[in-house]
């Protein structure tokens, strides 16, 4: 788009979440910002529009993309940024560099969004498309495992993405991939659950996993 394009005026609810239907855009990523009429601070979101058909991978961040699930609580707090395993963003951007969409499907409730959008600038490995719990009521949301089949099968069976691949590290991801229709051998697991229930492990960090993604997987069928 050449410049921005305004989309109206909206309330938000009591939680302080806003709704905004805003139609269909031709296909790309696109920013949009809000801005509070009262005192004009505002923010940003990220919105993709996809063709049906598109190859797509999905990431789990805390204890996939980050060291370890615990890494997320420093970074919130903001004692530290959150360690990324080697060679976790270069993996990411080879993914996104051959034309696939990349999905950021985490587990962290959406309170969290913002630190997790700043993480993933300080990675440089994009924002879109980024999906954390709806859920609001504490730090660790009990319905991980649903929410994220739920999400993957709306991706693929609402949204017609093609999911080739998937990456995780907790049962729970494991799980949750299945049931929504990704083949274990399409399944990437890292730390202590790699290689279970037939899911491809990576051991370490992500190092010779990058050599793998560059060389024989190819260029995504349906790109933007």
């Amino acid at each position: 788009m050449s410049g921005w394009q305004y989309v109206g005026n909206y309330l938000t609810d009591s939680d302080g979440k806003i709704n905004v239907p805003l139609g269909v855009y031709p296909v790309g990523d696109y920013v949009v910002h809000f801005v509070v009429e009262g005192d004009l601070s505002g923010t940003t979101g990220y919105l993709s529009a996809v063709d049906a058909g598109r190859d797509a991978v999905v990431f789990d961040i805390d204890g996939t993309l980050t060291i370890n699930d615990f890494e997320a609580c420093a970074d919130y707090v903001g004692v530290k940024t959150a360690t990324a395993y080697d060679y976790a963003p270069q993996v990411v951007n080879a993914w996104r560099e051959k034309g696939y969409q990349v999905i950021f499907l985490t587990a962290r409730p959406y309170w969290v969004t913002k630190d997790g959008l700043e993480w993933l600038a300080i990675q440089k490995v994009g924002r879109w498309h980024y999906h954390s719990n709806p859920y609001g009521g504490g730090p660790i949301p009990p319905d991980t495992q649903k929410f994220k089949t739920d999400y993957v099968r709306h991706l693929r069976d609402v949204v017609g993405l093609n999911i080739v691949r998937a990456y995780g590290n907790a049962s729970a991801d494991i799980a949750a991939y299945a049931d929504g229709g990704i083949a274990k051998a399409n399944t990437d697991i890292i730390g202590p659950n790699a290689g279970a229930s037939g899911t491809q492990p990576i051991h370490g960090e992500y190092g010779s996993h990058f050599s793998f993604v560059v060389t024989p997987t190819p260029v995504a069928s349906c790109k933007r």
